[in-house]
């Protein structure tokens, strides 16, 4: 079975980290467009050998021949679009997050299962072939106590060179992608309409929503949020799971190189990934693991992992799950979780 993909948006990250993704797997076939940048659409179009093309979601939301949708858009104003194709029951894939604030996001779970469909959301590091294998080491660990109790978890976030010259192959044309005025962004109603308050928004849901949802999937318990620092600069939270402290820190770094860090800490061990720059192919995370059993001196080890990108792992898993009718291991409901705690970590700041 070849799967149909409909895709909607065609600008940078959907040229260069989903359009390649979905088009280089064998069993998948992209046969729709939908862009609202004409010159842009043709192009990319004529690149991809895509028949059907048009100006913007609607014909792709009635198209009942389609398998799936793949729609990549600004988060900050893509949820009616994609209630649109979520009521007309196609399974979707967007990028993350979901959006800007709870009350848009659970629309989204809501027209999910109004159309009887899915929404997967892009959490691509769930899919590097690094993560995959110290979330499996973790779950055992958690499952035997073969490395003692948890003692605590972190994730530092300072990002910095994270595209490594990947947009050589771009289409860019002289259009522009319509400007989105900050008014018109359904921001939560509590949150002040400051620029430094929307700085804090944009890298907790832009950013750091990536390594709460990785903390989630490697701790494999929820997280209560604790309490808050943020300033100008540096930002800490700290959360709870599984009776311990997890912290997450995070903040921009003006660097050519890139910096992402999570740690589990056990008794008897530690496993730490060093997540790679989102944008550079197939290479996997760095994972180190510690484990000191008794009676014995601890080992350290570096596991070699599959040479796969994240996007494309990820695109083979919306397929898959396509084709099988499985829940994607990112679905609405678990990426929610995300959006909740993020609005957590922001009231904490500008409202308890």
């Amino acid at each position: 079975m070849t799967v149909k993909i409909g895709m909607v948006g065609c600008g940078y990250m959907g040229q260069v980290a989903h359009l390649d993704s979905f088009h280089e797997l064998v069993d998948c076939e992209i046969v729709a467009l939908a862009e609202s940048r004409a010159k842009l659409r043709e192009q990319v179009a004529d690149r991809y050998r895509i028949a059907q093309r048009y100006d913007d979601h609607r014909p792709i939301a009635e198209d009942t021949a389609l398998d799936g949708v793949v729609a990549i858009m600004n988060y900050t104003v893509q949820v009616e679009p994609v209630c649109d194709l979520l009521r007309a029951g196609h399974w979707v894939m967007i990028e993350k997050p979901m959006a800007v604030s709870l009350a848009e996001s659970q629309r989204l779970v809501d027209a999910a299962e109004e159309g009887g469909g899915q929404l997967m959301v892009g959490f691509m590091k769930r899919f590097d072939p690094g993560v995959r294998h110290a979330q499996q080491v973790a779950a055992r660990w958690f499952e035997t106590g073969e490395a003692g109790a948890l003692l605590g978890a972190r994730a530092v976030v300072c990002g910095g060179e994270w595209q490594c010259n990947i947009g050589g192959t771009l289409i860019e044309t002289d259009e522009t992608a319509r400007a989105i005025h900050p008014d018109e962004v359904p921001f939560p109603e509590w949150l002040p309409k400051t620029q430094a308050a929307r700085h804090h928004h944009f890298l907790l849901f832009d950013i750091c929503v990536h390594n709460v949802n990785l903390l989630r999937f490697l701790i494999g318990e929820p997280l209560q949020t604790q309490s808050v620092l943020m300033s100008g600069v540096g930002n800490a939270a700290i959360f709870e799971a599984r009776g311990v402290p997890v912290t997450m820190s995070w903040g921009l770094m003006n660097a050519d190189t890139w910096h992402e860090e999570t740690e589990l800490l056990f008794e008897q061990g530690y496993i730490k990934l060093y997540t790679p720059p989102p944008l550079l192919r197939n290479v996997p995370t760095k994972v180190e693991i510690y484990h000191r059993t008794k009676g014995k001196k601890g080992i350290v080890t570096h596991p070699q992992v599959s040479w796969e990108w994240s996007f494309k792992e990820q695109a083979r898993h919306f397929v898959e799950c396509i084709r099988t009718r499985k829940t994607p291991l990112t679905h609405a409901k678990d990426s929610i979780q995300d959006i909740v705690l993020l609005e957590e970590i922001l009231k904490k700041h500008y409202v308890q």
